[in-house]
């Protein structure tokens, strides 16, 4: 008797220390229709740690009734089963949890789970809901985009054999999946103003369970007449990367009576900022530069199309120390064909630090133990040559920041000469010399000097037109410095 007692008391006890049953806490995709594309995975949360080995082993998952297989996932108490083969259209999907499934104290699932759903579309025929704009309605200008909303699923090629538009209009058709949603239409050109479009949704139409729309389906719709013209907003100089220049806190001037905006580096661009999408094509027949300087525009790698932004970059280098004016004339149009009224001028003095062209500011000559320096205005200085010797001649030049002469550059252009054959001097090498602080490195250029006959002569030592630096800035002028002999 005692015997049956404590049995029974540790049944009890056992039930008492099981608070509450294991079970199924949630699961997902949930009943109800879903769409294939959402996902394939099927999740299921238990009330408590399964031991994922026995739950594993009781789960079914069938298609139509045919058990698939697939892998399975762990986090926590969430199991997720993802299937081998995804979702199809038109089919019933089930999952199952047998009360063989475990916890981690070997105690069975209180009862078995089943849920099901489906891809399987609603039948009978579909409908047209609504269209975007309504019957007689009116929309934007431009690329303006239609919808059509549907009562059952339809697949986007339906779209795109059974509606038409008259005017013909080509664009492509998005769909958004769900028991019922909508296509949008995106057109490839602007829409024409002032038109009355006739959309037709052909009776063929079908949905997913090959049910017709049973007749046509038509709407019309205007392309309003949109009548505001697009206008210049601003402009930003940007530099050779591309980076905004600061001036003045924020964008560089721009007015009728346009203020000089100085500083202009030669390899800057600008950027003009407009109200609305312009054609690309008849801002650029809108722009002139004054004095004529050749010039390309594009927005994001092409010179066609429609933006409210635009590039204007040189394709000639500005000249230093020349102001120029960067006219913008009425007559830009946008997407609905309205034109500009406004015109602008940006006014621009090329003068930044790096763009100056390489000067001649002085010249050395040393020879036979001597040395004499002549700045550039020194003209008809006596130049004391005796013998023929080896040469030095150091030429210092005002440089645009951070430049130096383009050693390659000045050997072309580097020149040495006399009257009455009076010297000469051959040049052997050229280097950089040592360069004082606040000053670029002067070229030195080593050869021979030669002392003719003749005792008297002017000797001319030049750098002729064309001289670089290493930024690319062109000195466009000759310099000399006229000496006697």
């Amino acid at each position: 008797m005692k015997q049956s007692m404590v049995l029974m008391l540790l049944l009890l006890s056992c039930d008492i220390l099981r608070s509450s049953p294991f079970e199924i806490a949630g699961w997902s995709p949930g009943e109800g229709y879903h769409d294939p594309n959402s996902g394939a995975a099927v999740s299921v949360w238990f009330s408590r740690e399964p031991d994922k080995s026995s739950v594993e082993r009781s789960f079914e998952y069938s298609e139509d009734g045919v058990k698939l297989g697939g892998r399975f996932s762990w986090a926590n108490e969430k199991m997720t089963f993802t299937p081998s083969s995804p979702p199809r259209y038109g089919c019933d999907y089930a999952v199952a949890v047998n009360t063989d499934a475990e916890d981690t104290e070997g105690i069975s699932l209180e009862r078995r789970f089943e849920g099901r759903w489906t891809t399987r579309p609603l039948e009978g025929r579909p409908a047209i809901t609504a269209t975007i704009p309504g019957d007689n309605g009116v929309i934007e200008p431009g690329r303006t985009k239609v919808a059509v909303g549907f009562s059952t699923f339809v697949p986007v090629n339906a779209f795109n054999n059974h509606v038409s538009f008259n005017p013909q209009m080509k664009g492509s058709w998005t769909v958004e999946y769900t028991p019922s949603g909508r296509a949008v239409f995106t057109p490839d050109t602007a829409w024409q103003r002032g038109t009355v479009y006739k959309m037709t949704v052909a009776a063929t139409f079908e949905n997913a369970a090959g049910k017709t729309l049973g007749a046509d389906f038509v709407s019309r719709f205007t392309v309003g007449i949109e009548t505001v013209a697009p206008a210049l907003t601003g402009v930003t100089a940007l530099d050779e990367n591309g980076v905004p220049v600061e001036h003045g806190g924020g964008d560089w001037t721009l007015s009728e009576i346009p203020a000089e905006n100085a500083g202009w580096e030669t390899g800057y661009q600008l950027l003009f900022r407009f109200s609305e999408k312009v054609d690309v094509l008849s801002f650029k027949k809108a722009v002139s530069v004054v004095p004529s300087l050749s010039f390309v525009v594009d927005t994001a790698g092409t010179s066609q199309g429609f933006s409210d932004e635009a590039f204007l970059s040189f394709t000639e280098r500005p000249a230093f120390e020349q102001r120029y004016l960067v006219n913008v004339e009425s007559g830009v149009k946008d997407e609905a064909g309205n034109e500009s009224t406004a015109p602008a001028s940006f006014r621009l003095y090329v003068n930044g630090k790096k763009s100056k062209p390489p000067a001649l500011t002085r010249i050395e000559v040393q020879s036979g133990g001597s040395s004499c320096g002549f700045g550039l205005g020194d003209n008809f200085n006596n130049l004391q040559i005796t013998s023929d010797d080896e040469a030095v001649i150091t030429l210092w030049f005002d440089t645009a920041e951070g430049a130096e002469v383009n050693l390659y550059s000045l050997m072309e252009c580097f020149g040495f000469s006399s009257t009455n054959n009076a010297a000469s001097f051959q040049a052997a090498s050229i280097a950089y010399g040592d360069a004082a602080e606040g000053e670029s490195c002067p070229a030195v250029i080593t050869g021979a000097l030669t002392n003719k006959a003749i005792e008297h002569g002017v000797i001319t030592i030049s750098v002729g037109a064309g001289l670089v630096d290493t930024y690319g800035n062109k000195q466009e002028k000759a310099q000399r410095v006229v000496l006697l002999k």
